[in-house]
């Protein structure tokens, strides 16, 4: 006789139903249930993301990371599924918003894969371009000859200093462009008012249009530190209602100026004398 079969665990049974009533009984079970499920997901989802991290660090094929990662995407999706079948079955309100910020977790942490995974692949496209198109010009079994290419032939450009003002700037934009730069980091914000506009426009600008809003929202959870972290943690996935909240808060040209006045006042006045030091 296994424990589930046993009096004891039966009695048990009839004794949590009968306190919580049949139909709170029922809800505690689908609840439990779905709750396994997440966690069978989630369990899933980690040893995907670990599996796309250790192709990463091993420099291995864009191929293999991206058959790694779809696979950790679908694993994503898996999780995202199981959790609205969870917090379908939640009632308390301080419950559901601690699950919310459980999958907000979740989401940022794969987005954060995702940008790896696009950076590293697109890396290494660029420097393995010139390898791929030195391997379609190897011989063929279907033409063992390769006919001798012809001598390229350069057209002479003259140097910027030997062309007109406008022509110069052209030509050195130009050539600018064509350097590799550095992608720009995402701007980071912890609550002083005097830099809010400047993260704002740099954040607006760096993710254009390349994420949907509640991508967006997981990104800019993670630009946010201190105090305005903690503000928004609990606005959900709106983005427009998160930005409002932010101008209202950060956003008054009021509150700079405040600013502005404070560190003003911090200045110690100088005293007779004092000034010659500036002379």
């Amino acid at each position: 006789m296994d424990f589930l079969s046993s009096p004891v665990h039966i009695k048990d049974s009839i004794s949590v139903q009968a306190n919580q009533g049949p139909e709170e009984y029922r809800n505690n079970g689908r609840r439990r249930s779905a709750q396994l499920q997440r966690r069978t997901a989630k369990s899933k989802l980690t040893r995907t993301q670990d599996a796309v991290q250790f192709l990463l660090k091993g420099k291995r094929p864009s191929s293999e990371v991206k058959d790694s990662f779809i696979e950790c995407k679908q694993a994503f999706e898996d999780v995202c599924k199981k959790h609205e079948d969870y917090t379908s079955v939640i009632v308390q309100d301080d419950e559901f918003e601690k699950q919310e910020k459980w999958i907000d977790e979740c989401q940022q942490a794969f987005l954060e894969l995702k940008i790896q995974v696009n950076d590293y692949c697109h890396d290494t496209v660029d420097l393995k371009g010139s390898d791929r198109a030195e391997s379609a010009e190897e011989v063929s079994p279907l033409n063992p000859v390769r006919e001798e290419a012809a001598p390229l032939v350069q057209e002479e450009v003259p140097e910027p200093e030997h062309l007109p003002i406008a022509e110069q700037f052209e030509v050195r934009s130009a050539q600018f462009s064509k350097l590799k730069m550095e992608k720009p980091k995402m701007p980071k914000f912890s609550g002083d008012v005097r830099d809010y506009h400047v993260f704002k426009s740099d954040f607006m600008h760096a993710i254009g249009t390349g994420y949907s809003k509640r991508d967006a929202i997981s990104v800019l959870r993670a630009c946010l530190h201190g105090k305005p972290a903690e503000m928004v943690r609990g606005i959900g996935s709106d983005f427009e209602a998160v930005w409002e909240y932010l101008d209202s808060v950060y956003g008054d040209p009021r509150f700079i100026a405040d600013a502005i006045i404070n560190d003003l006042n911090k200045f110690k006045v100088l005293k007779d004398g004092e000034d010659s030091r500036f002379c």
